[in-house]
């Protein structure tokens, strides 16, 4: 008599892998059917479906890297300066100068798109993957020269606005109104080249509103020190002649007519003192709401690398499209009387509700 394992091994094994997929195959048959049943429709819908994905592929971006930083308001640190300055402070308040605030971000959004702002960073050179020397960014960007329209010597200058514009589409804040905190975001191919041209970015922000930023406070100092030094020189003339008269005239006392006139040089040269210690407070005060209105760049975190991709390339995007329209064609063509069933119910109900309410 054989064993129960000999008797097994009589028997052929059964794939059940096998057997789940002839199952699954049998269910999807009758829908297989139906969609070779309209295969010229099927393959007339993907063709163009594949034409139209190509040309979306080909004027969509390719593979691209996000990188971020914020920008910090100036909390603080201009108040704690003000506030050791003492008397000063409140003079400044008596005058009608106001030392409290602090200063908004919400003006660098428009500062971070400006040309005095992007044409150092365009013109600065990088290493990139595409190209095996420093390039900046107009040869990397692939902008080439006007035609014939625009002068021989305008041509730089064309390359540099519509390189401006490139990257203005590619910058990206927003602004915490509570807050007040301005979020800075990159988009380019590269993710080590978007963050050094991000950080360069914000270095030149921080460079153009140190340097070239002109305050009324600042104005005005610079009118009051020029006022200052001529004042300066009108005392030194007022005791000039207020010593040099002393000197011809040692004994006034008996000449009221002397007298007078030594009054009248007196009261000059104390009039010329009282303006010039005047302008020198002025000076001070000037000085004090210039360091206000200078801002300073607060940044949180600089940009990093990304490293991992915020879009796919241009050949998985194809894949992605073209898939999908072959997943909704065969579905619309397998369950396409039961779509049908369906519309024609909902016409129906909002038949029945239209007359409904129009009776």
């Amino acid at each position: 008599m054989k064993d129960n394992n000999q008797l097994d091994s009589s028997y052929p094994k059964v794939n059940v892998m096998q057997e789940k997929f002839h199952v699954f195959f049998a269910l999807l048959q009758p829908y297989l059917k139906r969609i070779w049943k309209r295969r010229k429709q099927f393959i007339w819908f993907n063709s163009v479906a594949c034409v139209v994905s190509v040309i979306f592929v080909i004027f969509a971006r390719g593979r691209e890297y996000t990188t971020s930083l914020e920008i910090l308001p100036d909390y603080g640190n201009k108040s704690n300066l003000l506030s050791g300055l003492g008397g000063l402070s409140e003079t400044a308040a008596f005058a009608g100068i106001n030392l409290s605030g602090e200063t908004s971000t919400a003006i660098y959004q428009d500062l971070l798109i400006s040309e005095s702002v992007l044409s150092p960073v365009i013109y600065n050179e990088y290493n990139t993957e595409n190209y095996d020397h420093k390039v900046n960014l107009i040869e990397y960007l692939k902008i080439e020269n006007a035609g014939s329209w625009v002068p021989d010597s305008l041509q730089g200058r064309y390359k540099l606005l519509i390189a401006i514009t490139n990257l203005n589409k590619r910058i990206r804040t927003v602004m915490d109104r509570e807050t007040k905190v301005l979020t800075v975001e990159l988009r380019m191919p590269e993710g080590k080249l978007t963050a050094e041209v991000l950080n360069n970015i914000v270095g030149s922000l921080d460079n153009y509103v140190r340097t070239k930023r002109k305050s009324n406070a600042s104005n005005q100092r610079i009118y009051i020190e020029k006022r200052l030094e001529q004042v300066k020189d009108s005392l030194k003339v007022a005791e000039d002649m207020l010593a040099e008269f002393r000197m011809r005239n040692k004994i006034l006392d008996f000449s009221p007519q002397l007298q007078l006139v030594q009054t009248r040089f007196v009261r000059n040269v104390e009039i010329q003192q009282t303006i010039s210690m005047e302008l020198v407070r002025q000076v001070e005060l000037a000085k004090i709401e210039e360091i206000r209105d200078t801002p300073i760049l607060n940044i949180k975190e600089f940009a990093q690398n990304p490293v991992i991709p915020t879009s796919l390339g241009r050949r998985y995007q194809f894949v992605i499209l073209v898939f999908f329209f072959l997943i909704t064609s065969a579905s619309y063509f397998a369950f396409e009387d039961g779509l049908l069933d369906l519309v024609r119910i909902a016409k129906e109900e909002l038949k029945g509700m239209y007359q409904q309410l129009k009776n």
